[in-house]
């Protein structure tokens, strides 16, 4: 692991839990996030959008809790992706919302809808 680091400036690690019990074992890192994205679909290999799956339903008249939106949009910045969705349980109308100031679009859709264009 020490050539590793000293290779390396900024180390990412993706989904093993082996790696970071050595990176904790040997205190071979600076700054440890750790996120649990649910969905990261990448374009050759780059995060370019985020799905976060709810298990609760949209309200009904389609809006979605601000702590949600707060969520994908940390996961947005800090992956530096510029689009996320939402994805609720039950019925409901689809929904995109841009960000202001922040270059990220973020749509919600519940189960049995479909896809809004959440920026493209």
């Amino acid at each position: 692991m020490q050539p590793l680091r000293e290779k390396h400036q900024i180390i990412h690690v993706i989904g093993s839990l082996d790696l970071v019990q050595t990176l904790f074992a040997d205190r071979l890192f600076d700054q440890l996030n750790l996120w649990n994205v649910d969905v990261v679909h990448s374009v050759r290999g780059r995060p370019s959008m985020i799905f976060d799956a709810k298990c609760k339903a949209a309200s009904a008249s389609g809006a979605s809790p601000n702590a949600d939106h707060y969520q994908i949009l940390a996961y947005c910045t800090a992956l530096g992706v510029p689009r996320a969705w939402l994805v609720y349980a039950g019925a409901g109308q689809p929904r995109s919302r841009r960000v202001l100031n922040m270059g990220v679009s973020a749509g919600s859709f519940s189960g049995t809808g479909g896809f809004a264009g959440a920026g493209g």
